[in-house]
């Protein structure tokens, strides 16, 4: 049991500082008379998801939880949409400082590689899977790709926003390429800072 505490605690850590980041201030639901007064760290359980590293074991934010609309089980049913366990095709849920191509990324105040983020490769929305060595899906997008097998290969979903209108605040290449966010916490404390 030891060891489900700790890394409980370890993700409750993380969900707090990213609640104590978040550009609109405390939310109602912690202050007095609401559902979780006094509990930050439960609320951030409750509004952020948090993925178990398949390299490393550590844990790592996956994005808002009202982002995402349900994802794929891991398992053998290819055929039913389920995401293989094992072989050349196993996607993986890896964290950014883990993924193959964040080598040489790292946070320059220190937050740690564990905080490096990155874009989905389809979408303006925070990547939370790592396939084929070389790709980083959201969650939706992985679902899709699983389950529809688009060919975004060759056709990738068209890029229709500016720095000022993409939901991740940055400007960023076409969808179709990889691109590094940078540090999650830098990220977070610059987005309050510019509201």
């Amino acid at each position: 049991l030891a060891p489900a505490l700790a890394l409980r605690e370890t993700v409750m850590r993380r969900a707090r500082r990213r609640l104590a980041l978040d550009a609109n201030g405390p939310p109602r639901q912690i202050q007095a008379g609401g559902d979780f007064e006094g509990r930050p760290g439960e609320y951030a359980l409750s509004r952020f998801n948090y993925y178990l590293c398949e390299t490393c074991e550590t844990p790592y934010f996956g994005g808002d939880r009202a982002c995402h609309r349900g994802g794929v089980e891991r398992g053998d049913d290819h055929e039913r949409g389920q995401v293989p366990a094992f072989g050349p095709e196993a996607h993986r849920l890896v964290c950014g400082s883990c993924s193959v191509t964040s080598r040489g990324k790292e946070c320059k105040k220190g937050h740690g590689a564990e905080e490096m983020e990155y874009k989905c490769r389809y979408c303006c929305d925070v990547a939370v899977w790592f396939c084929f060595g070389t790709t980083h899906f959201c969650d939706a997008c992985h679902t899709k790709w699983v389950t529809a097998s688009p060919d975004w290969e060759t056709d990738p979903p068209m890029k229709a926003c500016t720095r000022k209108t993409c939901p991740l605040r940055v400007e960023h290449p076409e969808h179709g390429q990889e691109f590094c966010l940078g540090c999650a916490v830098c990220r977070s404390l610059k987005a309050s800072q510019q509201e």
